[in-house]
């Protein structure tokens, strides 16, 4: 099984759900990737956030409860970049796998995150 890794700093750095780390790591099975990093987790509800408990939220409602994540893909010590056509064929199993698997928001753009992270969880579909 591939290894997991929450490295989060920032607003979103509560623990993804388990549903979500599941199919990550099914996925990543299936893609042949070494690693899973989230660079960005969960984050409280909209409304429930407490400056008291220094729980924070930033944009859409997608992390809501650690319903998504955006991370990164390494096979042995390599990150993966999606613009690189080596790692993409990994990338495309990878997307295919998440999707099959039952997320339903999935994306990815260089003016977005980098080429180097991916944003995948449920919600509304968003492919």
């Amino acid at each position: 099984m591939a290894e997991f890794v929450q490295d989060t700093s920032g607003i979103r750095t509560l623990p993804i759900s388990n549903n979500l780390k599941k199919i990550l790591l099914l996925a990543a099975d299936e893609a042949k990737v070494d690693k899973i990093c989230v660079t960005s987790g969960g984050q409280c509800a909209k409304g429930t956030c407490s400056k008291r408990t220094g729980s924070k939220r930033t944009g859409s409602t997608r992390h809501d409860l650690g319903n998504a994540a955006d991370l990164q893909l390494w096979v042995g010590n390599k990150v993966l970049k999606f613009t690189d056509n080596s790692d993409l064929k990994i990338y495309k199993a990878f997307v295919t796998a998440v999707a099959k698997l039952g997320a339903t928001g999935i994306g990815a753009g260089v003016g977005y995150m980098g080429a180097d992270k991916i944003h995948v969880g449920f919600g509304s579909k968003a492919i």
